[in-house]
């Protein structure tokens, strides 16, 4: 926990760090290949549409937040957090760009702790589908 003092000590705010416990992923969808993989992604998006996608550990993919409702934001309030699917393929190297079609799809290198762990799991199962 981080405390803020303003000058004179009048005001104290408190900034909370929660880190996500857990992501819950309800379907997930891997690819064989890149081009399978950019081609489902770029299906039915205009060429002049930014698409980003996430890499990390060998991993390239994207994923879809499930919508708010009451109970997911009581979820989200415990680190609990739900995703309706996960989409992915091997990518050894990381690229900013990848060219598919017409579109050029901008590659984001992962940070974010939770988002590192997903790739390692994904990455695991690619590995066992070997």
């Amino acid at each position: 926990m981080v405390i803020i003092r303003e000058k004179g000590g009048i005001r104290v705010t408190e900034i909370e760090f929660r880190p996500i416990k857990r992501i819950i992923i309800l379907e997930d969808i891997s690819y064989d290949s890149l081009d399978d993989f950019f081609a489902v992604i770029t299906t039915g998006v205009s060429p002049s549409t930014p698409i980003v996608v996430l890499w990390a550990n060998g991993v390239v993919f994207t994923y879809s937040a499930m919508p708010l409702s009451e109970a997911i934001v009581k979820e989200r309030t415990e680190g609990i957090v739900y995703w309706n699917f996960v989409q992915y393929a091997k990518m050894d190297e990381y690229v900013e760009e990848y060219r598919s079609g017409l579109h050029t799809v901008r590659v984001l290198k992962v940070k974010a702790p939770a988002l590192l762990d997903v790739a390692k799991a994904l990455q695991e199962k690619l590995t066992s589908k070997i």
